[in-house]
């Protein structure tokens, strides 16, 4: 079943004529469209693709099975608000987290007794679980990424400032294959890998430096995201230490996935390993998220997270330790859930 016509299936089970979908990943999950500026509206019946001028020709190319409706003389809540009338709807969605409280009142000013009702996740819900397609796209962007780290290895020196090597990361992501990279790349080196999201600067590379490299592939619509760590030159003692503990807490969550379990249950394995080995304090953030049409999605690999892992679910899997003053570690992989356990997609 193609994702229109899941989306309409729940429709009809939450008693809903129709879905407004504003955010630009779920546009484009549904149509397949690949520009910018647009919506859908989802009804029973027929579907209505909503752009502007810049995109119409572009959607006639990309779109078979969408009414494409026309921004232009009429804004786009005029016409919203057309279409729901037109098409005698009574209760229609709006996707809560992607449209701001102001557009809502625009729509909901121009209706005339039609309900304009809040729903969560209906979409993000689907996309959760990857098709076999899906599966494909993304190891494509996967194996770019690792082109490119590759590539990349023997261009890591001395005296190279991290935003060079970051931008000579995404020049190499590009030449491999990639549309864009997925986010901007991050290039941390000796101290400042303790800063897990820190920013790339003017700052020179050294000898006896770790480098983190963090970095996405944007291709046909989907995304990677790895991180890799490239050693120069002797290692500090505790470096090397928190390296070795970081390699297994990997290992360890990575073995512990598989179809039926708790997401929640995949972070704690990570992290009671690093507790255990004495850098409980370090380890701060999440153990890793979903990648799919975003960099950060569905689900959430998390101590908190109650999401019972199910196969066709891609995520990462990064632990890592930060020591303010001596540096960081983090290791970044991407995995599937099998119907009988894990495999990871990115080695």
């Amino acid at each position: 079943m193609n994702p229109v016509s899941s989306l309409k299936k729940r429709l009809k089970t939450e008693n809903l004529d129709a879905l407004f979908v504003s955010h630009p990943a779920n546009v484009s999950y549904l149509s397949g469209f690949s520009g910018n500026e647009s919506y859908i509206l989802v009804t029973r019946g027929k579907d209505f693709f909503i752009t502007d001028f810049r995109y119409y020709q572009q959607a006639r190319l990309e779109l078979k099975d969408f009414s494409i409706e026309l921004t232009g003389e009429v804004n786009h809540f005029d016409l919203i608000a057309g279409l729901i009338k037109k098409s005698r709807l009574k209760r229609v969605g709006f996707e809560a987290k992607h449209i701001t409280y102001g557009e809502v009142g625009k729509i909901r000013d121009r209706l005339n007794g039609q309900e304009f009702l809040p729903v969560f996740d209906f979409i993000e819900d689907m996309r959760v679980i990857k098709s076999a397609r899906e599966l494909e796209i993304i190891s494509r962007c996967i194996q770019i990424n690792l082109t490119a780290l590759k590539d990349l290895k023997n261009r890591i020196a001395p005296d190279k400032e991290e935003s060079e090597i970051a931008a000579l990361m995404e020049y190499k992501m590009k030449l491999a294959g990639a549309l864009r990279p997925a986010f901007d790349t991050i290039v941390l080196s000796g101290k400042n890998c303790s800063m897990p999201h820190g920013a790339p600067g003017a700052r020179p590379i050294k000898n006896n430096h770790v480098v983190l490299v963090d970095s996405g592939v944007y291709f046909n619509g989907y995304n990677s995201d790895l991180t890799r760590m490239f050693l120069l030159g002797k290692i500090p003692p505790i470096i090397n230490k928190i390296l070795s503990v970081t390699q297994m807490a990997q290992e360890i969550a990575i073995g512990a996935v598989r179809p039926g379990i708790t997401a929640s249950v995949v972070d704690m394995a990570a992290r009671d390993y690093i507790a255990k080995k004495g850098f409980a304090r370090n380890f701060g953030h999440s153990l890793g998220h979903g990648v799919g049409r975003e960099v950060h999605e569905a689900p959430q690999i998390s101590a908190r997270s109650k999401t019972i892992l199910k196969p066709g679910m891609i995520f990462t899997v990064e632990p890592g330790i930060y020591i303010p003053g001596s540096g960081g570690v983090r290791l970044e992989d991407m995995v599937l859930v099998t119907e009988k356990g894990v495999k990871v997609l990115s080695r």
